[in-house]
């Protein structure tokens, strides 16, 4: 497990590319970008974040305390005080109320004020509650206890006004990080834009099959941390997402031809989600966005979650839930942990690091770049990112990026040179849940290269070692006179391509680039001068990685990284052997060396 979180942004005014995900899924575990995208399907009650880094693992003791078993509920919302979840009417299809909570889990109260059909709920920087009642075709905005602050909007067509017609929505509202609010105008077939005051900003949308229109109805939206905002069409035969600018400019909409399609149509393309039911959208403080769904067809089960990046909508992330129960309202909590409301329940999916074995569970860093512009005028290029990291004041960080997003090692590119001292911004004792701000100069570190194609990402570790193991302990017996220390699985090709990413990113002295690979420099050679090698794998005295995987000098680098050495096959043998049975154990397994 490696212990980072790495992100990378769509350029603000640069030219923005995707890179191809055929490398990109298997190597990098922290998909927490727009231009970032995420790994395959796991079985059961996990969800699989790329690579080596993150799983959300479903947890059933972190359930919502919920009063009653019998009540519907419908949307839900998080903020640094509390939990908040939409109550339902089944019979009427509608929300009608907001249970409390603590972000323990434990009920706090059921607010007195009451609704007529809550579209979705969504909460501001400072605790703030917002419903949208479709009914009443108005925003609700409460205090963290549910004191009514204010309220905005009447019926009808005109800036400012809403629909009251709802179709299928359970998160028609999103709060952007400077409190603006955006609505899902559904029934006028439009996005509305408000300040913090609820005073009319801009709208944008229409009626249409044109790039920017919505067919049926926008019946999702979600504000995005580097300040897009995603949508989603409602219409029955045509399932699609649209990002946005936050001034209502668009700047994506899947398509059905691109070799995975965000849009269903009624003749050829295919769905990701279901084709009908309530849908709701929920981002992450590193921009990764989830997809709960009413319902599941055309090749995925019912009651499915999926999560897929903020930009490239070009493969999707699933979470399997084991019944088949709507998923009708998604949340991030501050630590990241991603909850479901499911009819009468609402479930917790854990996010952590791959093996960690913190108890409690121990934050993982989520870093996001937020906007990366050219100065005018010259070939500086400033940064922005931050880190939200529920348990860790400060973290180190790195930056990388890759020339026309193109991930591999020929197209990397570490900024070394900046304009001003970076102590502080970048490094080690980097504050978290701060926006940072590096400038740097390109020209000097790219001399003659065009810098304007560059997908950055920015690198985040806490104090965990490098590479989590979990060990398990196969003691001493009448054959074997030691007790074995051992991984109870291989350390995977993700986590060391992501240990490559961060040497490179930090200037290791060990590791530099060479083509397309990452080798050995005289002093990474010195380092692993008579380290034990694994039994399997391509040998190569020069290199730690060949471009397609790690070497068994590279293997052997991370193994004296974190003070294990590699598995031999008697070792192998016997834990794989009698009541042990290691069934995951292979030559990629590591034994520690630490007392």
């Amino acid at each position: 497990m490696w212990q980072l979180a790495l992100n990378n942004p769509l350029i603000s005014n640069m030219k923005a590319t995707h890179p191809p995900h055929s490398l990109l899924l298997s190597k990098l575990f922290a998909c927490i970008g727009l231009s970032l995208i995420c790994s395959g399907l796991l079985s059961g009650t996990a969800l699989a974040q790329a690579g080596g880094q993150d799983n959300w693992e479903r947890q059933s003791q972190r359930k919502l305390a919920t009063p009653d078993t019998t009540t519907i509920r419908k949307c839900i919302t998080i903020t640094k005080n509390g939990i908040y979840v939409g109550k339902m009417n089944p019979a009427a299809n509608a929300a009608v109320g907001i249970e409390q909570y603590t972000l323990a889990g434990a009920f706090v109260k059921t607010w007195t004020a009451t609704f007529t059909n809550i579209g979705g709920l969504a909460s501001d920087t400072d605790g703030n509650v917002y419903a949208f009642d479709q009914g009443a075709t108005k925003v609700f905005v409460y205090d963290s206890v549910g004191t009514a602050v204010r309220n905005f909007g009447t019926a009808g067509t005109a800036d400012g006004q809403f629909s009251a017609s709802s179709g299928y929505m359970v998160h028609a509202i999103a709060v952007d990080g400077d409190k603006n609010v955006y609505v899902a105008d559904y029934g006028n077939h439009r996005i509305q834009k408000f300040n913090a005051t609820g005073v009319f900003q801009l709208k944008f949308g229409a009626a249409g099959d044109l790039p920017g229109q919505f067919r049926d109805g926008p019946n999702a939206v979600a504000a995005t941390p580097q300040g897009t905002v995603i949508t989603s069409d409602a219409s029955i035969h045509w399932y699609h997402l649209s990002i946005f600018s936050a001034e209502g400019k668009l700047l994506k909409r899947g398509v059905s031809d691109s070799g995975v399609s965000w849009v269903y149509e009624e003749y050829g393309g295919y769905a990701n989600w279901g084709r009908g039911g309530d849908q709701s959208f929920s981002v992450s403080a590193d921009g990764i966005l989830m997809v709960g769904e009413e319902l599941g067809q055309y090749g995925s089960a019912a009651g499915a979650s999926r999560g897929f990046s903020t930009a490239t909508l070009e493969q999707t992330c699933y979470a399997w839930f084991l019944t088949d129960v709507a998923t009708r309202g998604t949340a991030f909590d501050p630590s990241g942990n991603f909850w479901a409301v499911r009819d009468q329940s609402v479930e917790c999916l854990l996010r952590r690091m791959r093996f960690d074995t913190h108890l409690p569970k121990k934050a993982v860093p989520q870093p996001v770049v937020t906007k990366v512009s050219q100065v005018p005028g010259s070939k500086i290029v400033d940064i922005d990112y931050r880190v939200s990291d529920a348990d860790s004041t400060t973290v180190t960080t790195a930056l990388a990026a890759f020339i026309d997003g193109t991930v591999n090692w020929e197209k990397l590119v570490v900024p070394k040179t900046f304009t001003s001292v970076v102590t502080g911004t970048l490094g080690s004792a980097v504050p978290t849940g701060t926006s940072l701000r590096v400038s740097w100069n390109a020209a000097l570190d790219m001399p003659g290269k065009n810098f304007a194609t560059l997908s950055f990402r920015a690198l985040a570790k806490d104090e965990r070692p490098e590479i989590g193991v979990h060990f398990v302990t196969i003691p001493a017996d009448v054959t074997n006179t030691t007790a074995l220390k051992i991984s109870n699985n291989p350390i995977s090709e993700a986590d060391l391509w992501d240990l490559w990413l961060w040497l490179l990113a930090k200037g290791d002295s060990r590791v530099t680039v060479s083509g397309n690979t990452v080798a050995l420099t005289d002093a990474g050679k010195a380092y692993i001068l008579g380290s034990p090698l694994p039994t399997g794998g391509n040998n190569n005295v020069n290199l730690v990685h060949d471009g397609g995987s790690s070497t068994m000098q590279g293997r052997a680098f991370a193994c004296k990284l974190i003070n294990c050495r590699p598995i031999t096959g008697a070792e192998q043998t016997r834990a794989s052997a009698g009541r042990f049975n290691l069934g995951g154990v292979n030559y990629n397994s590591v034994i520690n060396l630490a007392p």
